[in-house]
C-alpha cells in the first residue's frame, strides 16, 4: 500500500510542467520522499524521538518551507469541497486522525484561537477518518472551524492522501498563506496525559498554535494572553 500510493504522488505530478516545479511543495517532496519516510519510519523503530524530530524538523526546513503549497481541495463535513485558494485569509491545517486528538485541552485551545482570529486565520482540521467516525468529535469544535474528513476509498482524495499522509506522516500543522506558500509545518503532539493537568496542558496547546498563528499574524503577546474559563 505504501508503494501504491507512493506512484500515485509520481503520477499524479508528472504533468506538472518544468517551469512549475522550482519551488512547488509536492514536487520538493517527491524528489526527497525517500528521506522523509526513513525519518518517519525511524521515529516507530528507534527510542530516541527527540533526535528523529530534530532531524525531521530538519529536514522540514531546508526542503519545504517557502514553496508553493498545492491547491489541494477537501471535503468540508456537511458542506461541499473547498481548494486552499477559496478562503479569503491565512490557513492553518491541522492533519490527525480521531485517535491521535486526545490532549487535555487541545481542542478548547484550538476554538480559542479560532474565536479570536476568526478574521485573520482559517482554520481546518483534516481526519483521516470516514464521516461517521468524525461526527462526534466535530461537533466540539467552533464554528467557524472547517472540519474535513479524508477517506482512502474516495478518488478524489488520492493526492491529499498520497501527499499529505503517506508523503510526510499521520499528524502535521501548515500554516499556508494568502499566496499558498507553506510559512510553517509543524509535527502534531499530543501531550502525556499522566504527567500533566488539565490547565497545564490547555496551555501548552495554546502557545503552541498561536506561536505558529504568530509566523502569519503580529500578535502582541501582552494583549493576547487568554486565560483559562
Amino acid at each position: 500500500m505504501k508503494h501504491f500510493y507512493t506512484f500515485i504522488l509520481l503520477f499524479l505530478l508528472s504533468n506538472v510542467s518544468a517551469t512549475d516545479t522550482t519551488n512547488v511543495f509536492s514536487i520538493r517532496l517527491r524528489n526527497n520522499l525517500d528521506k522523509f519516510q526513513k525519518v518517519i519510519s525511524s521515529s516507530y523503530q528507534e527510542n530516541d524521538i527527540y533526535k528523529t524530530g530534530l532531524v525531521f524538523d530538519n529536514l522540514i526546513q531546508s526542503k519545504l518551507i517557502g514553496t508553493r503549497f498545492d491547491d489541494l481541495n477537501f471535503k468540508v463535513l456537511y458542506k461541499k469541497r473547498r481548494t486552499l485558494s477559496s478562503y479569503d485569509k491565512p490557513v492553518m491545517l491541522i492533519t490527525l486522525a480521531v485517535n491521535t486528538l486526545k490532549g487535555k485541552g487541545e481542542i478548547q485551545a484550538i476554538n480559542h484561537l479560532a474565536k479570536k482570529y476568526k478574521n485573520e486565520v482559517q482554520i481546518v482540521v483534516l481526519f483521516w477518518n470516514k464521516k461517521h467516525e468524525v461526527k462526534f468529535t466535530a461537533k466540539k469544535f467552533y464554528q467557524s472551524i472547517d472540519v474535513c474528513c479524508v477517506g482512502e476509498n474516495n478518488f478524489k482524495d488520492l493526492k491529499n492522501i498520497a501527499l499529505l499522509k503517506k508523503g510526510l506522516g499521520l499528524s502535521n500543522i501548515y500554516i499556508i498563506d494568502n499566496d499558498l506558500k507553506l510559512v510553517e509545518l509543524k509535527r502534531h503532539i499530543v501531550e502525556s496525559e499522566y504527567k500533566i493537568d488539565f490547565k497545564k496542558s490547555y496551555s501548552l496547546y495554546f502557545d503552541r498554535y498561536k506561536n505558529m498563528i504568530t509566523s502569519i499574524i503580529p500578535i502582541d503577546n501582552n494583549k493576547e494572553r487568554l486565560a483559562l474559563r
